[in-house]
Parts: C-alpha cells; sequence; structure tokens
C-alpha cells in the first residue's frame, strides 16, 4: 500500500508528495470542492490502491478556477518563470544533471511538456525525443519542473491544460493508510522552497484592495462575488470602519505611498476613481517607486460615459463624456441600474475645475440612491444563477482590470 497525496491535471500525473498533504496546494480548493466521487480517470490510476473499502478522498475544480486563484495569490506567469530559473539555477550549482540542463529554459520545458501530453502511450517511448525522456521521466524532477514550491509547477501545468479540465489533488491513500488524521501538516514535504526574496512578492498572502470610500469597497466586493464567486476568499477588501482610514484619491495616494516605505508584504491594489480628482492625486504617483507587490489603477474609460447627461453651469441638461471627470464607481452600474428610479439617467452635477490636471471635477446626482439598486440587481443574478450579466458588462470590465493588474 502506498502512501502518498497525487496531484493531477486532466489525465496528467503531476506530482506525488509521501505521507503527506500539502497544505498549501490544499487551500487552493474550497470546502466543497473536497468530494469522495472520483471525476476523471487520471494517469496515475493504475498505481492506486483499490481497496474500495474505504471511500476516496478528493478535491476537485476546473483549471479555470485553480489558474485564477493562483494568480490572484501571485503565481503567476511571470513569477512562475522566474522560479523556473531559479530552481534550474540551483540545479547547475549542485552539478546534478549537467549534461542535461545545457539550453533548457523554461520555453524549452513547455515544449517538452507538450510533447509528453501529446504522446500516444500506446505506442513505443522511442517515439519520444531523449530529453523529453530523461526530463519528464526523471526521479529528480516533477515532469521536468525543478523542485520548487509546487504552486509554481502546477500553475505552469494548467497554461497548458483547457480550462475545463480537472485539476485533483487524490489523498485516498493517506486515508486508507490511517495517516491522513495523524500527518502533521508538511512535515515532509519534499521539494525545496525558493528563498523568498528572490521573488516579486509573498505569494501565501491575499491580494489586499484599497479603494477611495467604504461604498467602493462594498460595491467592488459585491461585484467579485458575482462574477468570480471562486476568488472571494482570495482578495480581501480594506475595512474602512476597523481603520477609520481616511477617504478620498489624496488619502488613497498616502496609504499606497506608507505600504511602500513600510515594505508591506502583501500584493496590493489601490483603485482610484475616473475623474479629475483622482487623476490630480496621482500626478505625484507617477513618480513614486513602488515595490512591485503594490499596484494602482484607475477605473477605466467606458463608451457609457462618452455621452452622459450632466448639468451645465447655466442649469441645461447636456450630453458630455465625463470619463476622467466625474467616473465614479457609480456610473459603472451601467444604465438599468441608473434608470431603476424615475427611467432617466440620474445627472453629473459639477463641484469644481482641478487646475492641476485642467479639468473639471463632478459626480452623479444622489449617487447614493443607486447603491440599494445596484445589490439589488446583484442578488437577483445571483438567485438566477445565469452567467449572463449583460446589464452590468461595465463593473465587469472594472473586476476584470482589478484582477488584472498582477498578470
Amino acid at each position: 500500500m502506498s502512501n502518498e497525496s497525487i496531484l493531477s491535471v486532466g489525465n496528467l500525473f503531476v506530482m506525488q508528495i509521501f505521507y503527506d498533504v500539502d497544505t498549501d496546494l490544499l487551500e487552493l480548493f474550497r470546502e466543497s470542492e473536497i468530494t469522495d466521487e472520483k471525476k476523471t480517470e487520471s494517469a496515475d490510476a493504475t498505481i492506486k490502491n483499490q481497496d474500495d473499502r474505504v471511500p476516496a478522498l478528493f478535491a476537485a475544480a476546473p483549471a479555470h478556477v485553480i489558474r485564477d486563484r493562483l494568480d490572484i495569490m501571485g503565481f503567476t506567469m511571470s513569477t512562475v518563470q522566474e522560479a523556473f530559473a531559479s530552481g534550474i539555477e540551483l540545479l547547475r550549482t549542485s552539478g546534478s544533471m549537467d549534461e542535461l540542463l545545457t539550453g533548457y529554459s523554461f520555453s524549452k520545458w513547455q515544449s517538452l511538456l507538450a510533447e509528453y501530453r501529446n504522446f500516444d502511450s500506446t505506442h513505443d517511448d522511442n517515439q519520444l525525443s531523449e530529453l523529453a525522456l530523461a526530463f519528464l521521466c526523471h526521479t529528480e524532477t516533477n515532469r521536468g519542473f525543478p523542485q520548487v514550491d509546487p504552486r509554481y509547477h502546477l500553475r505552469a501545468v494548467i497554461e497548458s491544460a483547457s480550462p475545463e479540465e480537472l485539476v485533483e489533488y487524490d489523498f485516498t491513500d493517506l486515508r486508507r493508510g490511517g495517516l491522513l488524521e495523524s500527518i502533521e501538516a508538511n512535515a515532509a514535504a519534499p521539494y525545496v522552497r525558493i528563498d523568498r526574496s528572490v521573488l516579486p512578492c509573498t505569494p501565501d498572502l491575499k491580494m489586499l484592495v484599497l479603494t477611495e470610500g467604504s461604498s467602493d469597497a462594498r460595491i467592488l466586493d459585491a461585484a467579485l462575488g458575482l462574477f468570480y464567486p471562486h476568488l472571494k476568499e482570495f482578495v480581501s477588501f480594506m475595512d474602512f470602519g476597523a481603520s477609520r482610514a481616511a477617504g478620498g484619491a489624496t488619502a488613497l495616494v498616502t496609504t499606497l505611498k506608507t505600504f511602500g516605505a513600510a515594505r508591506i508584504a502583501h500584493r496590493a491594489v489601490a483603485v482610484f476613481d475616473n475623474d479629475a480628482a483622482a487623476s490630480d492625486a496621482l500626478r505625484s504617483m507617477r513618480l513614486a517607486s513602488l515595490p512591485d507587490n503594490l499596484r494602482w489603477m484607475q477605473l477605466p474609460a467606458i463608451e457609457f460615459a462618452a455621452s452622459y447627461p450632466a448639468i451645465s453651469p447655466s442649469g441645461r441638461r447636456e450630453m458630455v463624456d465625463v470619463n476622467g471627470m466625474a467616473g465614479g464607481i457609480e456610473i459603472y452600474f451601467g444604465p438599468s441600474v441608473l434608470r431603476s428610479i424615475d427611467g432617466e439617467l440620474p445627472a453629473v452635477r459639477w463641484s469644481g475645475y482641478v487646475d492641476g490636471v485642467k479639468k473639471y471635477q463632478g459626480e452623479i446626482v444622489g449617487k447614493e440612491r443607486y447603491h440599494e439598486h445596484f445589490f439589488a440587481e446583484i442578488s437577483r443574478l445571483q438567485t438566477e444563477g445565469t452567467r449572463r450579466h449583460d446589464n452590468l458588462r461595465d463593473m465587469r470590465l472594472v473586476v476584470d482590470t482589478l484582477l488584472g493588474t498582477f498578470r
């Protein structure tokens, strides 16, 4: 009887961890994704213990879900390539497999993995190149990937997987061997973790989102839950109530700079409005030098805001492009929500001229009244379980932009 946990992507066996459940891998799955029902027939099925008297136990989720979670945690393709290079350098330094490391790179590994995945196992192994056989079957590597934190390896494999292919972490053998309850987390992890100082961020921490105000945080949190519910546990929004933090663009710039000076390890993104006040505050931010784990974004320009009613100084309603001047979070609610009170789009009212960027500053009149209607729309869509969110496509753009800041 073997005592191991096994990670696979579709029918590809990725790695095995003896006498342990790797908690770093397990944290990629929600409790609802742990099941006793095998969804796919993995390539390692023939070596599994076949004693059916003890129920199987798996964590399983689609590849696109695990990919998104890994990206949020900092395991992006750019950090994967850094980890790969660091791992190969360790092998070179130790003198291990010198003859095979010549010319070996991440792109080479990707091509070898593709060769391996496309290989018809019913034919002779001689169909594979010598290098593919040497690395992809070598006992000192995991499918040719250097033995670093397995989440880098998993993210690299997922890059070549189809979105709906299942990622499965199988700890059935540990349960059948009676070890599951007695394992001390990561006591026997068979890989060497890379020195985190060589990486641009600390991957294990949640991504922190900073906003200009508490309403913005609640709105973005609700939108994230609608569009990407599988990422809710991996993103944290600043709690203005607990921190008593000041709001506004200028205060947000100060907070981000303070985080940089304090060398905060979290990946943090500051979200600024698409208006004149934010653009003015960001003038100093553009000159600041921030560590790579700290980013900022402005809400994106949208077509809906390019022709939007505003109240002119003479009191007339006129259609103007309010991008860069009055693009608060509410304008991304879209026409359906913004027309929900009286059928008319609420106008933008100008509050002053911002000399630093030579633009007027404004906001939607009575904007707080539309928050309740936005949250009601979120609840309706979640209840219906629909994947079509055409009414909130601009808010989807905001969330996608936010999630893409570290990709």
